[in-house]
């Protein structure tokens, strides 16, 4: 009697579990695959801009706050954060628009399925126009995602806009 001293899972498998698992067949596992293949996209992209903003800040302010005994929560608090509030709204500004204008990623993955459920703005535009040829549908559907972008844009600089002006 000899027994199999490994038995690998089937190659189709990922040997995590029995069954197999399809992402993109139901609209949950689908829409967070797409979410985390944006977010390792436009992740690095933040950071760097993010570094940027930390690296201007000058460290003689951080210096003299540490020196009149603030802690790292208070030098946060009075320091980095509203020396940040542009650079913040600038990598805000992007996400959002970016999160709105994604189409490469639910076109290449999923084309709109399962069942409709994963259908984008831009995704909607662009089968109004080169799908359905319905070209003056799809600039005008265009022009009101612009708006909406401006407007959207607008609101997130006036909330994060410096208190004092400058």
């Amino acid at each position: 009697m000899s027994t199999p001293a490994c038995s690998a899972p089937p190659p189709s498998s990922s040997g995590l579990t029995e069954k197999r698992f399809n992402l993109i067949a139901t609209f949950n596992p689908a829409f967070w695959s797409i979410i985390v293949m944006v977010v390792w996209k436009v992740a690095g992209f933040t950071m760097v801009i993010l570094m940027t903003g930390l690296q201007s800040i000058p460290t003689e302010l951080q210096e003299a706050a540490k020196i009149d005994g603030a802690n790292a929560w208070q030098r946060f608090r009075s320091i980095t954060f509203p020396l940040m509030r542009r650079t913040v709204a600038l990598a805000l500004i992007l996400s959002v628009a970016g999160s709105i204008l994604a189409f490469d990623q639910f076109y290449i993955l999923l084309r709109g399925g399962p069942r409709n459920s994963t259908i984008t703005a831009v995704y909607w535009i662009f089968n109004q126009s080169f799908v359905s040829f319905k070209l003056g549908y799809g600039a005008a559907l265009s022009m009101v995602l612009l708006a909406i972008l401006v407007v959207l844009s607008l609101i997130q600089l006036r909330l994060l806009r410096n208190p004092e002006g400058t």
